[in-house]
């Protein structure tokens, strides 16, 4: 997989799973106590013993924690794809420069962004990710987006997202967040 196609297909899993990112990110965030852009979003594009490529299951797998578990200390959310455990000569080669990679796109990365570390055969890269509303061009990994989502999942509140997205969007948003979360009323006549 090239570098390109690398981004391109992180940059379409943002897209397509756009709400299971938010609800897995606010969920991470309560977690750890911190906020959004102190996060990294991990994807596994790289198919296991099994042939199963973990980011590309239904639901995908994948792994939101802060950013310093990755660059600091004994890095408790290092992935197990940096081949420690497989090939030492291998981790210790290239987990530095990985590390690095991390920690410049951390510093450079905008409140509107969110850190994605992929994963893949060639591997591993790391992007800041950023998506805008199609209608409104509102920032979709904003603070303002996530908050709008805390709202409308602990609250019942979609008057912040209707801010946030367009009619259409919204509607999809409600109803994956209904179907595959069991959060709010989503109208299922819509599905029909």
């Amino acid at each position: 997989m090239s570098f390109g196609s690398v981004e391109k297909t992180v940059m379409t899993f943002c897209q397509q799973q756009y709400v299971h990112i938010m609800f897995q990110m606010l969920e991470a965030c309560k977690e750890y106590g911190v906020t959004s852009g102190e996060m990294l979003l991990e994807l596994n594009f790289k198919a296991n013993e099994e042939g199963i490529v973990p980011a590309m299951q239904d639901p995908p797998e994948l792994k939101i924690a802060p950013v310093k578990h990755y660059v600091e200390g004994s890095r408790p959310a290092e992935p197990d794809w940096f081949y420690k455990k497989e090939n030492k000569k291998i981790y210790e080669k290239n987990v530095k420069g990985c590390i690095k990679g991390i920690k410049e796109q951390h510093s450079r990365r905008l409140p509107n962004q969110v850190l994605c570390l992929a994963g893949h055969s060639g591997g591993a890269s790391c992007y800041k990710i950023q998506l805008q509303e199609p209608v409104n061009m509102n920032e979709m990994f904003s603070d303002a987006a996530l908050q709008a989502f805390a709202a409308y999942i602990n609250d019942d509140d979609s008057g912040p997202l209707s801010r946030i997205f367009g009619p259409d969007q919204l509607v999809v948003i409600r109803l994956h967040l209904g179907i595959h979360y069991d959060v709010g009323d989503p109208d299922r006549n819509l599905l029909i």
